[in-house]
């Protein structure tokens, strides 16, 4: 599949949106920031760990809710402010 884009996978279908759609707006900020001519300093393996451990916290914590369909959602459990309180 050389040259015909990318092939995403996930756990599910909302996993593999998710994915897709950082993979383009990362490629996209990857390309800028080259554009731009100065060197790029990538993550290493060790900050790329505790990032995924970072947001393995989160969604311990409750910030990114894990629905039962192995999807995140961070407004799962939020409704609409409205003056009834």
């Amino acid at each position: 599949m050389r040259g015909h884009g990318a092939v995403v996978v996930g756990d599910s279908l909302p996993q593999a949106v998710g994915r897709s759609y950082y993979l383009q707006m990362d490629a996209k900020l990857q390309a800028q920031a080259m554009a731009l001519g100065g060197d790029i300093t990538y993550l290493d393996a060790g900050e790329a760990a505790r990032t995924e451990n970072f947001r393995r916290l989160r969604t311990r914590l409750g910030f990114v809710e894990e629905q039962g369909d192995g999807q995140k959602a961070s407004d799962a459990k939020r409704r609409p402010v409205t003056g009834d309180g």
